[in-house]
């Protein structure tokens, strides 16, 4: 399983870093429904979408004392607790969507008496927009935070997305590749050296693409490897070197 977890950015409040064990956000598109006599079903008008909520569960014990998170039952839950019981708007970063002006709407912590190395918070809040009819900070979110992670299973995707034969220039079509080769050597010896070279970049590149293709091992990619096996051989057999050894044989 590909973690991509573990790339999030720590969970902020009022400039504090916390672990996030469960996290849960949701909001609901309002509407009016329009009722229209002798037809079914209602017409509903949009009107905005409301109640951005967001939830964690954040572990304040002693025992997570890795990067950041240290002392968070001694230091971490009185500081999240008068964070959480300040009212006013503040910035909060969500691991996976970025910034958002939030108000902290509810704060509880339970303590297990079979886990005594400190206690879980659940915490929930509310999206604050600023008074504008489009929020900045959303359309800046929009993008997400989760769009800047790469996994190894996501660049290995990538690299397989941009096989290399879409990075080389696209090849001539063989075609007018040989109708120029064919007029490179009317024009004598002095250009079969140019010639040769012209056809062997076009063979080297569709044996690129082959090897591509069977880098990715995708079933769907088959034909055009068929199709460029199929091009390479044309091409081999009407090269310079092909004509030069048939008239030598």
């Amino acid at each position: 399983m590909t973690d991509v977890l573990r790339l999030l950015p720590p969970f902020e409040w009022r400039g504090a870093q916390y672990p996030v064990t469960s996290r849960r956000v949701f909001f609901r598109h309002e509407g009016v429904e329009h009722v229209i006599q002798y037809r079914d079903f209602a017409a509903i008008e949009q009107i905005g979408a409301q109640g951005l909520t967001f939830e964690y569960t954040i572990p304040t014990r002693e025992d997570i004392a890795t990067g950041p998170y240290k002392q968070l039952f001694v230091q971490g839950l009185p500081r999240l607790f008068r964070d959480a019981l300040n009212r006013e708007a503040d910035d909060m970063l969500d691991p996976e969507l970025g910034f958002f002006r939030c108000v902290p709407v509810m704060f509880e912590e339970t303590t297990d008496i079979n886990r005594r190395d400190g206690s879980d918070v659940k915490l929930e809040f509310r999206y604050s927009p600023l008074m504008s009819d489009e929020d900045p900070a959303i359309q800046t979110n929009l993008e997400g935070a989760i769009a800047g992670l790469e996994t190894d299973a996501g660049a290995l995707d990538q690299e397989v997305a941009k096989a290399e034969w879409e990075q080389e220039p696209s090849p001539e079509p063989t075609v007018d590749l040989l109708q120029g080769v064919n007029g490179l050597i009317a024009g004598g010896l002095a250009n079969i050296d140019k010639a040769t070279a012209k056809v062997d970049d076009f063979i080297f590149k569709l044996e690129m693409i082959e090897a591509s293709v069977d880098r990715a091992q995708n079933p769907q990619n088959w034909p055009l490897r068929a199709t460029a096996r199929r091009m390479r051989e044309f091409a081999m057999r009407h090269s310079p070197r092909a004509r030069a050894r048939n008239r030598s044989a």
